[in-house]
């Protein structure tokens, strides 16, 4: 053995206690231990330390190929069903915006941007799936990928400029340098939270914290915009109930479902 080489030992056995998966699962043990050497110059014993972690269990279930590919394009499908349904909502909201100055003011620039970044972030975590899938099939969460794409670059963010603009005085909304300036400090603050947020996605997909807190500040915008300019009025029921599907189906997804395909 060289000064790098450690000794292991290997257990395989069925999962226990667990009649459901008797014969479908195996559980695999690894335990490190130390191991002495004996110096062939000088005789004497060497005590090596274990370099591998004390114990490593893992726990393989067989699973059936054809279900496996079903819980994945159910995924996409479903995905896909939530965004168009949405896709609809936003077009009618964009709709009213456009011909009504009164109704883009009440609504908050911040909660649609945060949806927008949230969207953002899902394309990124499907389109990440899709290609680094061992298995063909995981190519279908391209699907997903796809639409969050649209949605977040094609409505919304037109949806973001023109609330935006509707809370700009007449003097900046013709500033085109002032607009300029604002718009390219939205794109890098944009891409940075984006960034940050693909880099801890473990936190914001499976963490119910996380999920709680960050779901919940697509409202508290809102509610601060509508309280401080005294508005009755807001985006819609059915608008808002479409942001938050978009929004909060993949983690839900993944908290509820007991065989989703990352199960």
């Amino acid at each position: 053995m060289d000064e790098k080489s450690t000794r292991v030992d290997i257990t395989i056995q069925d999962c226990a206690n667990n009649e459901e998966l008797e014969s479908k699962c195996l559980d695999v043990t690894i335990e490190g231990h130390d191991y002495n050497v004996t110096n062939s110059r000088t005789g004497e014993s060497i005590k090596i330390g274990n370099i591998f972690p004390s114990k490593m269990r893992l726990r393989m279930k067989m699973g059936i190929l054809g279900d496996y590919m079903a819980n994945i394009s159910n995924y996409a499908f479903m995905t896909t069903m939530v965004i168009i349904v949405s896709f609809f909502t936003m077009l009618g909201v964009i709709k009213q915006v456009s011909d009504n100055h009164a109704l883009a003011q009440s609504i908050s620039p911040v909660s649609i941007g945060i949806n927008l970044i949230w969207n953002f972030f899902f394309f990124a975590i499907n389109f990440q799936f899709s290609i680094q899938g061992e298995a063909e099939f995981m190519q279908y969460l391209g699907l997903p990928a796809f639409w969050y794409f649209i949605s977040s670059f094609t409505f919304e963010s037109r949806l973001f400029i023109l609330v935006w603009r509707a809370s700009l005085d007449q003097r900046l909304m013709f500033d085109e340098q002032y607009l300029r300036r604002r718009l390219t400090w939205f794109y890098v603050l944009f891409y940075v939270l984006c960034f940050t947020a693909v880099v801890f996605q473990s936190t914001l997909l499976y963490s119910s914290w996380a999920i709680f807190v960050f779901n919940s500040t697509l409202l508290v915008p809102q509610i601060v915009h509508s309280y401080v300019r005294r508005s009755r009025k807001g985006p819609s029921t059915q608008f808002g109930v479409a942001l938050f599907a978009t929004q909060s189906f993949m983690p839900l997804y993944l908290k509820t479902a007991e065989n989703n395909f990352l199960d």
